[in-house]
């Protein structure tokens, strides 16, 4: 069990949300952090990409009080809270007393995030920032793989992040490559 300012502290050593402040000063946008604080506390947590519908009833069935999602579980302002609108996963949230926090630029960007961890993912090295944010954070990546056919590197991806959902186009020989999270911005 964490207290939720323990679970926070060691989520901001990976995904400080000073990074997410610092892509909102370039003109992007983000909301993370705790969005719904129902307790003090963190006994079990569920990981989500986004706050869903499911994602709540998953987390209830595994008796999870708190969920960790990746998109901000509030992106824009909200005007009113529906059972009948995508803002239904809030209010089962709350109703459920479930914690729920989001990291998303943040940890798009850090030095052990998704961009990088993408990359490490396609086996990369010599890995380099593309988009520098500051001196050792930055968004989307940029290395060398070993020298393989396109279809062997699209295995390799199948493989590696158990997916068939893989769209390529020709037949050149990989060696270099650039990775990024999200929208590729």
């Amino acid at each position: 069990m964490y207290k939720l300012s323990e679970l926070t502290q060691l989520l901001e050593q990976i995904a400080p949300l000073s990074l997410s402040q610092k892509m909102i000063e370039r003109g992007d946008y983000d909301n993370s952090g705790i969005i719904i604080q129902s307790t003090d506390y963190a006994n079990k947590i569920l990981f989500s990409l986004d706050l869903s519908l499911q994602t709540v009833d998953k987390a209830k069935s595994l008796g999870c009080d708190t969920i960790i999602t990746h998109h901000p579980a509030i992106y824009a302002p909200i005007k009113q809270l529906s059972i009948y609108d995508q803002t239904k996963p809030l209010l089962l949230a709350i109703q459920y007393q479930m914690n729920v926090l989001s990291y998303h630029l943040n940890l798009d960007i850090s030095s052990a995030g998704i961009d990088h961890s993408l990359a490490l993912g396609l086996n990369a090295k010599d890995i380099e920032i593309i988009d520098f944010i500051d001196q050792e954070h930055g968004y989307g990546r940029r290395a060398n793989v070993k020298s393989q056919s396109l279809q062997q590197f699209v295995e390799h991806i199948k493989k590696t992040f158990n997916t068939d959902k893989v769209v390529y186009y020709g037949n050149k020989t990989v060696s270099k490559i650039a990775s990024f999270c999200g929208s590729g911005g």
